[in-house]
């Protein structure tokens, strides 16, 4: 077992392993039981991370990839067993070698993004680190939700629901050479909007900010 966090919200600790899959535990009177087995990577899965809600969590993988995770009810309500985990973003080959780390940053207010357009909010920051060297960036976008015609015969095109958002995901930058050997971890600052610390095979520890 490679890394283990906890449900921001909830007491189900969720792991990620040497087998490429990631589970879910529950506290069953005292006894903790797996509720849930996700497999979508095809290789070891090295470390995972929920966003601040916790509806949805991304993991990283020695496939090189990025998965995105999103609950299908909510997390809020649904017992851990009904709650089922479906993949709805993925980044094949994010980084040339092993990816260590991810880490979700907290969430980013409308209030300090102003200047980006409505559609194109960054909610959220995601970075990782891998075995090529490098971090890549990644940025959670609040787009308005389509909201079609409820009659058939409506000729009128689909709108954006007021107040109702989906997320979207995109690659926003890539550090080449960050360190000088592998890139072991990468974690976000809890307090300051867009400030990350690294580590690496080379002894040394980075502070970014990101511009």
């Amino acid at each position: 077992v490679k890394h283990v966090v906890w449900h921001p919200h909830n007491e189900w600790v969720v792991s990620c392993s040497y087998d490429n899959s990631i589970r879910f535990f529950v506290d069953n009177d005292d006894s903790w039981a797996c509720s849930q087995n996700l497999q979508k990577h095809a290789s070891t899965v090295w470390d995972l991370s929920f966003e601040a809600k916790g509806d949805h969590f991304a993991s990283c993988s020695d496939d090189c990839s990025v998965v995105i995770w999103q609950a299908k009810g909510s997390t809020a309500s649904a017992s851990p067993q009904s709650l089922a985990w479906e993949p709805v973003a993925e980044f094949p080959k994010l980084h040339e070698r092993t990816i260590f780390s991810i880490d979700w940053s907290p969430p980013i207010s409308h209030k300090e993004q102003q200047e980006r357009a409505e559609d194109q909010r960054v909610s959220s920051l995601l970075a990782t680190g891998g075995a090529d060297d490098s971090i890549q960036i990644l940025a959670a976008l609040e787009v308005p939700k389509v909201q079609q015609p409820t009659d058939v015969n409506d000729e009128q095109p689909p709108t954006a629901a007021t107040g109702v958002t989906a997320m979207k995901f995109r690659r926003l930058a890539t550090v080449q050479k960050a360190h000088d050997g592998d890139v072991n971890c990468v974690k976000w600052n809890p307090a300051r909007v867009g400030v990350l610390a690294s580590c690496g095979d080379d002894g040394r520890v980075k502070v970014w900010r990101m511009d």
